[in-house]
């Protein structure tokens, strides 16, 4: 089985165009064949708040329509200032 690994910052429950995008290859990827693993962050975009379920946990393993999604701990700061991110 071919593996495919898709590394991103954002991935669905979040909304926005590349959070869609990735998430539509993952699906075409899968639906071909493809062993699809996504590794990405905590859900937090665009509030800036990490998502209810999320929260007070370092690393969650979930199934999204087929695909692997690993998700890891990130420093989410509610300021807008670069200095704080």
């Amino acid at each position: 089985m071919k593996v495919f690994d898709i590394l991103t910052q954002y991935y669905p429950p979040e909304t926005g165009a590349p959070q869609n995008r990735l998430h539509s290859l993952a699906t075409f990827l899968t639906k071909r064949g493809y062993k699809v693993r996504v590794f990405t962050a905590m859900p937090n975009y665009p509030q800036n708040k990490i998502y209810p379920g999320y929260r007070n946990k370092w690393i969650i393993r979930e199934v999204k329509d087929g695909i692997l999604v690993y998700r890891s701990w990130i420093y989410v700061s509610g300021s807008r200032s670069v200095l704080s991110r």
